[in-house]
């Protein structure tokens, strides 16, 4: 659409015959189909109403169109007065025809007719109206009015040389000079018009701006959930509001929802609606000693429930969250209202090292360790045994023959379980025990190599805890030793065994060789030899002669009292408490009471071997060490 303002001077518009018809210096436009761009459409539409679109007042007039004549009386338009009618009040504004607050839309020439298309802005309106009176601006902006508009109009002479004299003229606040007429009246009783009826078209144009220009505004608003879907939608503007008003609704942004805003000039009805968004937080989750992952970190709805979680290592055993929350639950729950930084804690377990003596004595401290950490075991700090022995170690078996774990040793990581002791028991490898008594050879025994190394060691008997049994020789062996003897006497004779672990134990026994041909003699034996004392084990008594044992003529064979007490003292068994299972007498010597008796049988021999009565002698001597058991 071509806007086209009126600048020009009042005699632009004229009526140029007596039966009033407008006619303006404009070529005539062609008759458009939109009832807003073409004059003689609106003016079939709306007569002399006025209507108002797009922030405009519409309104159009019709006036016949004449050639000019001179000595002749036209009327003219200058002006428009606009009334304006609130709801308490009336004002009047006006706007000049050939000034800016009137714009000429169309003009078309139809038929003998010129039919003119104007609007005034609605804002010139209100700034007009706020000049005027500022009480009817503040209704009409609110609630709207009733406005009347009439055209401001002048007669125009023109005489017989064309020259034309306008009856008045006005100003843009409606100030007027001369004849200025405002209804039909005056404009039609001015001069003798041959058809003043048509001037009615000029006045009392109207439009209810309270109804007409009002419009209904919706505004919906919804709000975001913490799980990101939206809830339904609730009203919160539902009511008209006059063209031009704005229409807004806010809200401010806090921790929970961001800003959200609407605002528009309302201009014809409208539906809107709103989302409010929900504010986003990130939770962020670390792992910090003794972690082996952490879930449940990322961004979260405002109010949203958010639930962390930590996988702990092996080793370890769950501390807590810290950060924004702090928190003993490993799954630890809450409700998001910010940003959120949390790291989860692990303990290395502690467990326990007890040493033990286990034979040993004495005290060392506990050991108390961390996992994940290395630690040095002590040195042996316990007492050994009094038994010969060799440390070697530690061991969690206390009766381990071999140690798992050695002293000044590095150890980490022993168990993952939490409070757990373990028990230390200090490995001692004892030395062999041997056990071996005197031996007793006659010199002729001696002479001829009977004792030999073989033969000393046929009576001894080596035990060892760890190895069971062990290797024995005897020290410094040397059978000359023994065939150089010429009569009765004694030598020491020295057992020794080494274990596996290098431990070595000796016993010294005493063997006594005995002449006994220096003995009395005794009654002749079936073969005509006499008879000699001797010695026999438990293990030979019962042999044959060729074997070690006795004689077939023996007494202590063949006579059934000797043979029954001989069986007594070879049976004689001690038992684990330390009795014998035969007692006759029990002696008791001591070592002072041992040295008096090998004084005594070197002097007098074995039993009566020098002395007949050597026997008798030695119970004499050693009465005090003799107690007879019933």
């Amino acid at each position: 659409m071509k806007k086209m303002w009126r600048t020009g001077l009042v005699g632009l518009l004229l009526f140029l015959s007596i039966f009033g018809v407008t006619i303006f210096s404009l070529p005539a436009k062609k008759v458009m189909a939109s009832s807003f761009d073409n004059a003689v459409t609106f003016y079939n539409n709306y007569d002399s109403d006025i209507v108002f679109r797009d922030g405009y007042f519409y309104y159009a007039t019709k006036g016949k169109a004449s050639t000019v004549n001179r000595n002749t009386t036209n009327w003219g338009t200058i002006g428009y007065r606009m009334k304006v009618t609130t709801s308490s009040k009336s004002a009047y504004i006006y706007f000049k025809l050939s000034g800016y607050t009137v714009e000429m839309v169309d003009e078309v020439s139809s038929h003998g007719y010129i039919y003119d298309l104007c609007r005034i802005d609605l804002s010139y309106v209100k700034s007009k109206l706020a000049q005027e009176n500022s009480t009817v601006y503040n209704e009409f902006i609110i609630n709207g009015g009733y406005l009347v508009v009439d055209s401001c109009m002048i007669t125009i002479k023109i005489d017989e040389d064309g020259n034309r004299k306008n009856s008045g003229s006005m100003d843009e606040e409606g100030n007027f000079r001369g004849k200025v007429y405002t209804n039909y009246s005056g404009i039609a009783n001015a001069a003798p018009w041959d058809n003043p009826s048509s001037l009615h078209n000029y006045f009392n144009k109207t439009i209810n701006y309270v109804t007409e220009l009002k419009s209904r505004q919706i505004v919906y608003v919804r709000y975001q959930q913490d799980n990101g879907d939206y809830g339904s939608y609730d009203t919160v503007i539902n009511k008209d509001y006059v063209y031009g008003e704005t229409v807004s609704w806010s809200r401010a942004e806090d921790e929970c929802y961001n800003a959200a805003s609407i605002s528009y000039t309302a201009k014809e009805e409208k539906t809107s609606y709103i989302s409010v968004t929900r504010k986003k937080y990130t939770v962020s989750v670390s792992a910090g000693t003794g972690i082996e992952s952490v879930a449940g970190g990322g961004s979260y709805y405002y109010g949203a429930s958010c639930i962390v979680d930590a996988n702990v290592k092996t080793g370890y055993t769950w501390a807590n969250w810290s950060g924004t929350y702090s928190s003993n639950n490993k799954k630890y729950t809450f409700t998001v209202t910010g940003n959120v930084s949390l790291k989860a804690n692990a303990e290395a377990n502690t467990y326990y090292i007890v040493f033990h003596a286990n034979g040993g004595s004495g005290t060392m401290e506990t050991l108390t360790c961390k996992y994940g950490k290395s630690y040095t075991l002590p040195a042996m700090g316990f007492t050994p045994p009094t038994h010969p022995n060799t440390y070697l170690g530690w061991n969690t078996d206390p009766n381990a023959f071999s140690a798992k774990f050695t002293e000044r040793q590095t150890i980490k990581n022993l168990t993952s379980v939490n409070g757990y002791t373990f028990y230390f028991y200090a490995i001692w490898d004892y030395a062999p025990d041997l056990s071996a008594y005197d031996r007793f050879f006659t010199l002729y025994e001696a002479q001829t190599g009977v004792i030999t190394e073989s033969e000393l060691l046929r009576t001894v008997k080596s035990t060892d805890r760890e190895d069971g049994t062990t290797t024995v020789r005897v020290k410094n062996y040397s059978a000359s030793k023994f065939t150089r003897f010429t009569s009765s006497g004694e030598t020491n004779v020295t057992y020794v065994t080494i274990d596996s672990h290098n431990n070595k134990t000796e016993k010294q026994i005493k063997v006594a060789i005995v002449d006994t041909e220096a003995t009395n003699e005794g009654a002749m034996d079936f073969d005509g030899i006499k008879k000699y004392a001797r010695f026999i084990s438990p293990k030979h008594y019962l042999e044959t002669y060729l074997s070690g044992g006795l004689e077939t003529t023996s007494e202590w064979k063949s006579e059934a009292d000797y043979s029954n007490t001989l069986s007594e003292a070879m049976n004689n068994i001690k038992s684990k408490n330390g009795n014998w299972s035969h007692t006759v007498q029990t002696w008791g010597f001591n070592k002072a009471d041992i040295d008096l008796v090998k004084q005594y049988v070197t002097k007098n021999g074995m039993g009566n071997s020098k002395n007949e009565n050597a026997l008798e002698g030695f119970l004499k001597s050693f009465r005090e060490q003799i107690y007879l058991k019933k």
